[in-house]
């Protein structure tokens, strides 16, 4: 009985533990499945989000290529109300192709007495597996000149007393303008939003005052857009390395270090002396100006952009700064023409009587792609623009002037991007 009753108990167990192999085994199995199953799915969504970066980067080369088609001569051709193909489909071996067309869009202006509507260009790129994406631009024909002296993209609030004279003496918000200071206005103070006066502004302005205005076409606003042109001079790059126009290296600055007048400290430039080469500058930082630099006879004739913002904090007396003029010989260059500042993010300049930026016979442009900010009692001859695109920088948060500028604009300065295609906004 106890022979049967343990050989029956040993039978069971037997049969538990083959039970539970089969179980584990299972299990395993299953795991093992599971596991590759899901590193197969991974694998196919790490190739799809590949073929889709892919696709979105045919699309964006599609969009540079149309850009370079798109001219004068045949805008209009292709600023129609229905999909128009500018660019039939492209290969690039072994990537993918992209086909371009284009359609007009609302508004648009009147550049040497012909008008252009504005056009929306999509372009679609198809990558591997047949992966595709659309991406659209809205382009205008560049401005070559501007009727203010002072245009935001967005809001705009003066609440200092500036003059702001000239043939062209006037401001524009192509949103809200707010005034609660008494600035002196000798053309227009306009908004395609809101007009308000706050107390205890009292401006007196002498041409029209009033919102429901209709908006002014803005440039792109870009370093990128000189980079690696025949436009510039010297490179000052975050790693204290200083190129010149041709990328070749003249000297690599330390923290703490200097290079003619330009100290780096560690990640951003800034002029500290009054002395600095005559030039034009692409610098890869914040750029600050420190200094009194120039004099009224002899101003520093410079172009400074700066693919991050540019500061002018100086309370230093004199500061004399202008673009490279036509006289100027090989420091002028036709593409930055009459600018002075481009500023990829903010412009915000601290000015103090005694600095002067631009001249009646060469005026300025200083351009910011976010916002821009004038305090202080600085003199501007020529124009300011900001294109109000993002709000990524913190060191200006509003279009201002908060100081008792003097701005002076006789509606004669040319940009050096008139009658190109110029990106207003990228749809993805």
């Amino acid at each position: 009985m106890t022979g049967r009753n343990s050989q029956g108990r040993w039978g069971g167990e037997s049969g538990s533990a083959l039970l539970t192999s089969v179980l584990l085994i299972t299990l395993i199995t299953g795991g093992a499945l599971a596991a590759t199953m899901t590193t197969a799915l991974n694998q196919n969504k790490a190739h799809n989000l590949l073929n889709d970066k892919q696709a979105i980067y045919l699309a964006e080369a599609g969009l540079a290529h149309g850009k370079m088609v798109l001219s004068l001569a045949n805008w209009n051709t292709y600023a129609t109300g229905t999909p128009t193909t500018l660019i039939a489909s492209t290969s690039l071996s072994g990537v993918g192709s992209y086909t371009v067309t284009t359609t007009a869009a609302s508004g648009g202006h009147t550049y040497n007495g012909t008008s252009y509507t504005n056009i929306l260009i999509t372009a679609t790129g198809t990558g591997p597996n047949n992966a595709s994406t659309s991406v659209s631009s809205l382009v205008i024909v560049g401005t070559a000149n501007y009727s203010a002296a002072f245009i935001t993209n967005k809001n705009f609030t003066i609440s200092g007393s500036p003059t702001i004279d000239g043939t062209a003496g006037s401001v524009q918000a192509n949103k809200n303008l707010t005034i609660s200071g008494s600035p002196h206005i000798s053309g227009n103070a306009e908004a395609v939003g809101t007009y308000t006066v706050q107390a205890p502004g009292s401006p007196v302005i002498s041409g029209f005052a009033g919102g429901g205005q209709p908006s002014i076409s803005v440039n792109t606003i870009s370093a990128m857009t000189y980079y690696g042109t025949s436009a510039i001079d010297y490179y000052l790059w975050s790693d204290g390395t200083v190129y010149d126009g041709n990328f070749n290296t003249l000297t690599k600055v330390a923290s703490g270090g200097s290079w003619n007048c330009w100290t780096f400290d560690g990640t951003n430039w800034n002029v500290t002396c009054s002395t600095p080469p005559n030039g034009t500058y692409w610098v890869y930082s914040v750029t600050f100006i420190n200094s009194n630099v120039g004099t009224a006879s002899n101003p520093w004739i410079a172009t400074i952009l700066s693919y991050y913002s540019i500061e002018v904090e100086t309370t230093a007396t004199p500061l004399y700064m202008r673009p490279p003029a036509p006289t100027d010989g090989v420091l002028y260059k036709s593409l930055t023409q009459n600018l002075l500042f481009a500023a990829g993010y903010d412009l915000n300049i601290k000015g103090a009587a005694g600095q002067n930026f631009g001249s009646a016979t060469n005026p300025a442009i200083a351009r910011a792609y976010e916002q821009i900010a004038v305090s202080g009692n600085p003199s501007f001859n020529g124009y300011l623009i900001a294109q109000d695109s993002s709000s990524v920088n913190s060191r200006v948060t509003a279009n201002a002037i908060t100081g008792n500028m003097h701005l002076t604009y006789n509606g004669n300065v040319t940009s050096g991007l008139a009658g190109t295609p110029q990106v207003q906004s990228t749809l993805y």
